[in-house]
């Protein structure tokens, strides 16, 4: 059976940066229905529209969608590598994508507290969290 990395940690854990570094097999790049933070971003496919049967699976944060395309999941030959909000491992626990993959969570507890959350966001409002989500996705 193929087998899914997925890598969950607070924003500013370090996920993109393991996930830059993984050359043992297929990392896969999300989607989104949000905007770019800059021109250069490419860590997700940006759609312009979303039809839920072309994802495995669906998180909605705000007005924007996040999730995982079948087509990217089949591009794993024997192992691929992505990341997934810790907030939302329920999501991922029920999606059908668990009868094709091995799923194996690996979690990143690289950030010691709210401030350094924070700081490792470079403050920046949309990706900064409250300390009641931080200590609820640490945990």
């Amino acid at each position: 059976m193929r087998k899914l990395l997925v890598l969950v940690g607070v924003q500013g854990a370090g996920n993109t940066t393991v996930l830059k570094r993984f050359s043992s097999g297929t990392v896969l790049k999300p989607s989104t229905t949000r905007p770019r933070r800059s021109p250069t971003e490419d860590e997700y496919h940006f759609e312009q529209s979303w039809n839920d049967p072309d994802y495995a699976w669906k998180i909605a944060r705000g007005r924007h969608a996040y999730g995982m395309r079948w087509s990217e999941l089949r591009s794993i030959e024997y192992l691929g590598m992505t990341v997934f909000d810790p907030a939302s491992l329920q999501t991922l626990k029920a999606s059908p994508a668990r009868t094709e993959f091995e799923i194996v969570t690996i979690g990143l507890d690289t950030v010691s507290t709210l401030a350094e959350q924070h700081a490792r966001v470079g403050n920046d409002k949309t990706r900064s969290i409250t300390l009641t989500d931080f200590d609820s996705q640490c945990a």
